[in-house]
């Protein structure tokens, strides 16, 4: 009997091993896929959060370093009281017909920048130096059975000629010196805003020679320099398009406090009569605008950018004129803005 039940009560003992259920498989699927993880690096560029939407700046790079930039600039300046001849179809004693004006011509210049931007913030510092040069040359003759007035010589000594031959040339240059301060308003749109000091040289003459009628081999030459310098504010804004494209819109503004000196020299009978001789020298104040837009692209270190620009002088232009015959030393000025407008290529390098 005995033998009997021990076969039992292996089998009773061996059956819960025999019965026992698996272990669960273990699930490796995580519960969120890659796409979900959306990292912050820095917790204050979220974007918009329970309907609101924050502007914060751009992180500030970890290391500081170089950037230049150099452009090639093709502008058109401008100015007012550029004449120098009226011509009448008629001879009679009302003045009628078309004034004669010189235009500068359409010239390249250049531009350049070398600045720092500093290590775990958004300042920098620049320097930036442009430099651009223009002339103008025409020369008329009386219409026929008409009259030629030469309008910037002294009125009632050499008033009409047979001929006039105009020219004139222009030197501009400036220097700025600013501290920079980089901002973003959101994930496509960056910004620059700056400030510093603006240097400038401006150098204008302006002659005309005339010959025939009251006048022999006349001329009448004219200068405007200015010196000064001043405040200067400004400001630029780039939309990120797609890769790497961008447009591009910048504006400044400048108070340049200086010297504005105006010359003005008139001889007839190839020089050997002096029919004038005058300085005028003032301390002026020249308010002075830019505004630019265009696109670019930009890669890692190297940027390109394209686009229109236009600077205003307000006031720059102030040459004298002299008035009449009967009192010799009266004379007035002729006021006017001076402009520069055109098309500027920038490359810009980081280091």
């Amino acid at each position: 009997m005995t033998l009997r039940i021990l076969p039992a009560l292996i089998l009773a003992l061996a059956s819960p091993a025999l019965h026992a259920e698996e272990p669960p498989k273990l699930e490796l699927r995580p519960t969120l896929e890659f796409k979900d993880i959306k990292p912050h690096d820095h917790p204050e560029e979220h974007g918009e959060k329970h309907g609101e939407k924050h502007t914060t700046c751009a992180p500030a790079p970890a290391d500081g370093g170089l950037f230049a930039t150099a452009e090639y600039l093709l502008l058109k300046p401008r100015r007012t009281a550029f004449d120098f001849a009226l011509t009448d179809p008629n001879r009679d004693l009302a003045p009628t017909g078309r004034v004669q004006s010189l235009n500068y011509e359409l010239r390249s210049g250049v531009r350049g920048s070398l600045g720092y931007r500093f290590a775990e913030s958004h300042w920098g510092a620049a320097f930036e130096y442009t430099y651009f040069s223009s002339g103008a040359n025409r020369t008329i003759g009386a219409p026929a059975g008409g009259t030629l007035y030469a309008t910037l010589t002294r009125p009632g000594l050499s008033d009409e000629a047979a001929a006039a031959a105009a020219s004139a040339g222009l030197t501009y240059n400036l220097f700025d010196t600013i501290a920079t301060r980089r901002f973003e308003i959101d994930h496509h749109t960056t910004g620059r805003v700056y400030g510093g000091f603006r240097f400038a040289t401006i150098r204008q003459d302006f002659s005309s020679i005339y010959d025939g009628g009251d006048a022999n081999l006349g001329l009448v030459s004219t200068a405007s320099d200015f010196d000064g310098f001043g405040p200067l504010v400004g400001g630029d804004l780039a939309w990120s398009l797609h890769h790497g494209f961008h447009l591009y819109a910048k504006g400044s503004a400048a108070l340049m406090t200086g010297t504005l000196r105006n010359t003005l020299n008139e001889t007839n009978n190839a020089g050997q009569t002096v029919y004038a001789d005058i300085n005028d020298t003032t301390r002026r104040v020249i308010p002075t605008a830019t505004l630019g837009i265009g696109g670019g692209w930009q890669h890692e270190h190297v940027s390109i950018r394209v686009g229109y620009e236009i600077t205003n002088w307000f006031g720059l232009i102030d040459t004298p004129r002299f008035t009449g015959e009967l009192a010799e030393g009266k004379f007035t000025t002729r006021n006017g803005d001076f402009s520069l407008e055109g098309i500027f290529v920038q490359l810009g390098v980081s280091y």
